[in-house]
């Protein structure tokens, strides 16, 4: 296909170590001999991962999660990882941080570039809340956006237009890599910023020529569900208490899992079961989807996981 080889970028999956099913437990070093495979074989292309994977187990436990993350990428760099090879220092911290502590590092490690990642929608709210905070204290430096639950077209519209130095959308993390040498790059990094802008004013000038049919609001109000709290019967809930289960069967849990969130954990943002048959997640999909199973199996089998919860019904 012609292709240089300086621009194709190898992006092997780094999954989570660690999970209690024992197949698990070499994953890490799968990716370090992948790595390795590839730079003996294929010199010139560059290997880019998502290192957060690997202890999604540990997940709120950010002391173990920086060990890992640092032993791990070590060897990683060590194989051929092309975070070396562009010389990027990353430092990781942790899940849920505060915008103080994102922006003290910041000026205390005087970073290059502060990249926002978020898995889950309220990350987007604080995205746009350190956009804001970079823009009042005078930040100069990049701001890189990702993550299951971003797009380009909310990073146009509802964080960008908040930090006047640049905002950079990344889709994955091979994208990063690129993305952050060009930010890095003196030379050339306000021709890309521009590039950036005049995409992101194409989406938001595309976006404001969407057609919104509104109704005026008393218009609105006159449509209201109507409802006669004097005819109504309201039926009084069975439970007007606490009601405590304890050790509830996982055989029972497992029925109500929403599988969809699970898939958005792991960076696939689509909905479940339509994943499955999707030609780009949907064999890796059903690789995680069976050993998420097997881990609900063992759950269930070994009384491993005691399920208790608490519910009340009370009086308005």
């Amino acid at each position: 296909m012609k292709f240089p080889p300086t621009d194709i970028i190898f992006d092997p999956n780094i999954l989570a170590i660690a999970t209690g099913i024992e197949e698990h437990n070499n994953y890490a070093v799968d990716f370090i001999n992948t790595v390795k495979w590839i730079k003996e074989n294929l010199p010139f292309v560059k290997v880019s991962g998502g290192v957060s994977n690997l202890s999604f187990s540990f997940r709120g436990n950010n002391a173990i999660r920086e060990a890992m993350h640092s032993v791990f990428l070590y060897h990683a760099i060590a194989a051929g990882m092309d975070m070396a090879c562009n010389n990027f220092e990353v430092i990781d911290l942790g899940v849920m941080a505060s915008c103080e502590v994102i922006l003290q590092t910041a000026k205390k490690e005087n970073a290059d570039i502060i990249a926002l990642s978020g898995l889950i929608t309220p990350s987007l709210d604080e995205m746009s809340n350190v956009a804001e905070e970079m823009e009042r204290q005078g930040f100069n430096i990049p701001l890189m956006i990702g993550g299951a639950t971003t797009s380009k077209t909310h990073t146009a519209l509802k964080i960008a237009p908040n930090y006047s130095k640049g905002v950079v959308y990344s889709v994955d993390a091979s994208k990063a890599v690129e993305a952050a040498k060009k930010l890095v790059d003196k030379n050339g990094r306000e021709r890309y910023l521009a590039q950036i802008e005049e995409e992101y004013q194409t989406i938001s000038e595309s976006y404001g020529k969407i057609e919104r049919k509104l109704v005026p609001l008393e218009e609105a109000r006159e449509k209201k569900f109507q409802i006669d709290w004097n005819k109504k019967r309201i039926n009084v809930p069975n439970l007007i208490r606490t009601k405590h289960l304890k050790n509830f069967p996982i055989s029972e849990l497992r029925e109500y899992i929403d599988w969809s969130y699970f898939f958005v954990a792991w960076d696939m943002g689509m909905v479940y079961p339509k994943i499955m048959d999707d030609p780009k997640y949907g064999a890796e999909a059903k690789k995680l989807f069976e050993d998420a199973n097997e881990m609900l199996d063992l759950l269930e089998r070994e009384d491993i996981l005691t399920a208790n919860a608490i519910l009340g019904g009370f009086q308005g």
